[in-house]
């Protein structure tokens, strides 16, 4: 399961680059930094995150993105800033300390950075939510291809490739959902260009708190 969910976030995640870049919302040159920065501080959090229990991550990261939260809801959307994709190419120190943070958050909760860097660089940089949300979305081919890589060649060593699976990936589960996400990618675009981007971020905060308040239950119930 986890290792066709990879194959279906990577598939998805190019069609997704490509929509955004499309209307301009990445930079590569942004992206390709922040990249490599994070893997150093993905390193990091890993080597940080394995002094702690799971259910005290869970609960640490729960704080975090219920304060984060928080964060976006009462700050404001710099929607009176001129903002273009030439005014994200942001200094190097400015994606070294984004590449790092992100990374090491990453790293010591275990998960994808695309819910860091959005609240990341709404709150504390005064990007677009459009802008961060492109900037989210060209780091997912990084952060899966790797995954897909892995279970492709461990699975293969284990089990061999015998259709429709190669390796752990099962290739009707990959094609299917990959199909029908890379259709409704480019609606969620859509209609994301069309909501009022203080709404937008209120929705995105939303969604971190009640993932938040999942993890807090979970901790207390488990």
């Amino acid at each position: 399961i986890f290792a066709s969910s990879n194959g279906v976030v990577f598939i998805t995640s190019l069609r997704n680059f490509y929509n955004y870049y499309k209307s301009n919302l990445i930079s590569i040159s942004n992206t390709i930094k922040v990249a490599s920065f994070c893997l150093i501080g993905g390193f990091i959090g890993g080597k940080l995150g394995s002094h702690f229990s799971s259910k005290t991550l869970k609960l640490l990261f729960s704080i975090f993105l219920i304060l984060i939260c928080f964060r976006m809801i009462f700050s404001k959307e710099p929607e009176d800033k001129p903002f273009t994709k030439k005014s994200i190419n942001l200094p190097t120190y400015v994606l070294f300390i984004i590449g790092l943070s992100v990374g090491i958050i990453a790293g010591f909760f275990g998960l994808g950075g695309g819910v860091i860097v959005v609240p990341l660089l709404t709150t504390f940089f005064k990007v677009p939510i459009l802008y961060a949300q492109g900037f989210s979305v060209s780091l997912i081919p990084f952060n899966t291809f790797g995954g897909v890589m892995g279970y492709t060649v461990d699975g293969i060593k284990k089990f061999g490739i015998h259709f429709p699976y190669i390796g752990y990936l099962n290739l009707y589960v990959i094609i299917i959902c990959s199909a029908f996400s890379m259709i409704f990618t480019k609606v969620g675009l859509n209609c994301a260009k069309k909501i009022n981007k203080t709404l937008l971020r209120r929705i995105f905060a939303i969604l971190l708190l009640i993932v938040g308040l999942k993890f807090i239950f979970t901790c207390i119930h488990f």
